[in-house]
């Protein structure tokens, strides 16, 4: 899990400085809690976060909110599905603090990767996908303590809540209270 993890983590740093270097960006700042994608919302553009947090979550059949990824400071945030097919986004996207934006759209990308190839910019995005999901499916499948000390190695738990935590990892709310003290 570390090593999945820690490539991760660098495969996702490098997408964002190709990014970074090779596709015109234009920098927004956004306040708390706004949504920025919908489950109804198309939208072409994607980010880099710059500075701050987010978090991506759909509505479960009573409403409730179910998280299925966080993003955090240099990292590439978007959902291929909205991104590259320009469907309807499937979950919500929403900031959890005021967050710098670092925006890019996708005839942009594909502009830098077409005079560039070696960049492979589009195949990296779905791979990186891919790995988020799979980190989040292995968190969800451990045990407490041990999935919030993984999950404290890639985003900043002190700035979620516990109620988001703990719907990422599938837990009851008391469970991550719990987890914590124990790890101390």
């Amino acid at each position: 899990m570390e090593q999945m993890i820690s490539l991760y983590q660098q495969q996702m740093s490098r997408l964002a400085l190709a990014v970074r270097n090779h596709v015109p960006l234009i920098k927004r700042t956004y306040s708390k809690h706004l949504l920025l994608l919908g489950p109804e919302t198309k939208s072409t553009t994607a980010c880099i976060i710059s500075k701050g947090l987010a978090k991506q979550y759909y509505r479960d059949i009573e409403g409730n909110e179910v998280i299925t990824g966080f993003w955090r400071m240099n990292e590439v945030m978007l959902q291929p599905e909205n991104f590259f097919l320009e469907v309807e986004a499937p979950e919500y996207t929403e900031l959890l603090e005021e967050t710098e934006l670092d925006m890019f759209s996708l005839p942009a990308l594909l502009a830098a990767e077409t005079s560039n190839p070696q960049l492979r910019l589009k195949e990296t995005i779905i791979h990186i996908s891919r790995m988020r999901q799979r980190i989040h499916h292995e968190l969800k499948n451990r045990d407490t303590v041990t999935a919030l000390n993984y999950l404290d190695q890639l985003y900043p738990l002190n700035r979620i809540s516990r109620k988001d935590i703990a719907s990422y990892l599938g837990k009851a709310p008391g469970s991550i209270s719990r987890g914590r003290r124990r790890d101390l």
